[in-house]
């Protein structure tokens, strides 16, 4: 019996953090929370913009729990980069006054889909 390494004890809770996170974040898009629509209200997006985030969130966050970890991760860094910009040009750390959960959320998500990719890149076609 072998003994696991750091790296493969660590992949699989990023993967499950990254993909559960994305997959509310999508569910609270496609449902309208108002915390969603004014955010991409003030980036001039709304509604087209926060559906086509929500599917490509959704898209990685299914991916991140299958075979194909490593595209959901790239989906899922993209996308958090797309966030972490808007938030540091046009919306600020904090979000209708959440204290700046919503930008800690994406911070994770980015961290845990960035190591995700790293570790299995060689997986990517």
């Amino acid at each position: 019996m072998s003994i696991p390494n750091k790296k493969s004890m660590l992949i699989l809770p990023a993967q499950v953090v990254a993909a559960v996170i994305l997959l509310m974040a999508a569910l609270m898009k496609f449902q309208g929370a108002p915390a969603s629509i004014l955010v991409f209200a003030e980036l001039g997006m709304e509604p087209f913009g926060r559906y086509l985030v929500a599917v490509i969130e959704l898209g990685a966050g299914l991916l991140l729990l299958s075979p194909y970890a490593a595209i959901g991760a790239l989906f899922g860094v993209s996308v958090m980069m797309g966030a972490i910009i808007a938030h540091g040009t046009y919306l600020g750390i904090e979000v209708e006054g959440d204290g700046g959960r919503l930008f800690m959320m994406l911070i994770v998500v980015f961290v845990c889909s960035g190591y995700v990719l790293l570790t299995r890149r060689s997986e990517l076609p």
